[in-house]
């Protein structure tokens, strides 16, 4: 009866060993798959990082900490346009016409949304226990507007860019010429 005892007491140490065995491994598996992912995404930002559109420091700043954040960037957007040549000059000057316009507004907007978080910064450690959601929510409006601000910017440049430059003058009373 002893020796039946030892045995089932082995078995169900196999057993144990066994089942902790494979929940190691399950849980190895996911592991390795959010890593995989992980580092897929850092692959994907090293190369938007690494391109030619970004001209300065900020600039690809501004996009590793929308990415960060799980915001998108303006790079994600702007490859789902398909337009002709002739069709983008025709787009981007219609949207430049009323870009000061629209500048205006989104500052006043990105104000508007500092100053409402600033204000409910103290109202609401009073009522919520969980105020950090709420700045959270303001700091992704700002996200927002910022992302359309950007675009509009973009598009305004580029526009720019596409004007023809007449031939500059020289002014000779000018000690130092405009550059």
């Amino acid at each position: 009866m002893r020796i039946f005892k030892d045995i089932k007491e082995r078995f169900d140490d196999w057993f144990y060993a066994v089942r902790k065995y494979d929940q190691l491994r399950e849980l190895a598996d996911e592991l390795r798959t959010e890593l995989d992912k992980r580092d897929a995404r850092i692959e994907y930002l090293e190369s938007r990082l690494n391109s030619p559109e970004y001209t300065s420091l900020e600039e690809a700043a501004v996009t590793l900490t929308r990415h960060l954040l799980n915001s998108i960037d303006l790079g994600d957007a702007r490859s789902k346009l398909t337009m002709t040549p002739e069709e983008r000059k025709e787009y981007v000057a219609r949207i430049s016409s009323n870009f000061d316009l629209l500048e205006r507004l989104l500052k006043r907007l990105v104000i508007a949304q500092e100053e409402a978080m600033a204000r409910g910064a103290m109202e609401l450690k009073s009522v919520s226990d969980k105020p950090e959601t709420q700045v959270v929510f303001g700091r992704g409006t700002i996200n927002g507007i910022m992302l359309v601000w950007d675009e509009l910017d973009g598009y305004f440049k580029e526009h720019m860019e596409n004007l023809p430059r007449g031939k500059e003058s020289f002014d000779k009373t000018k000690l130092f010429p405009q550059t």
